[in-house]
């Protein structure tokens, strides 16, 4: 069932792609769903997913990825350069849903067990998303 679904998530068709991310992502809060989704190649495919243009493509593939990120073997897969700064980029999405699951992904990369290998080094996804919610918390209109 997951190569089918991870085939379809690669397809040209938004629709399709959109319902099997979303699929996906719900199926991620299972343990034995997050491990066959990362034997598929699963990180390098949502990474890519995230960038689309479609906000809901954009939004079950980052949710899948949060998921992912609960099993902390995975972090290192997410913090190489080029998918942190895919997944940073939508802290500061037009749509507050897309930016609660950036911010919480950023959340999760930086609050690292100190018996884990430090993945950030120099602080920048803990720096970044910190600016960044700030930088949200103003744009809110509080009543």
């Amino acid at each position: 069932m997951f190569i089918k679904l991870v085939e379809l998530v690669q397809s040209k068709d938004d629709v399709v792609v959109e319902y099997s991310t979303g699929i996906l992502a719900n199926c991620a809060t299972l343990y034995a769903a997050r491990m066959d989704i990362l034997e598929n190649n699963g990180a390098a495919i949502f990474s890519e997913l995230i960038t689309r243009a479609d906000p809901d493509i954009q939004k079950n593939s980052l949710e899948t990825i949060w998921r992912l990120l609960e099993n902390r073997g995975c972090l290192s897969l997410f913090t190489v350069k080029k998918h942190l700064d895919a997944i940073i980029k939508h802290v500061d999405s037009e749509y507050p849903a897309i930016q609660v699951i950036g911010l919480a992904i950023a959340e999760r990369i930086s609050a690292t067990p100190p018996e884990l290998p430090k993945l950030d080094p120099y602080h920048l996804v803990k720096n970044y998303a910190a600016v960044r919610f700030c930088n949200f918390v103003c744009k809110i209109r509080w009543n």
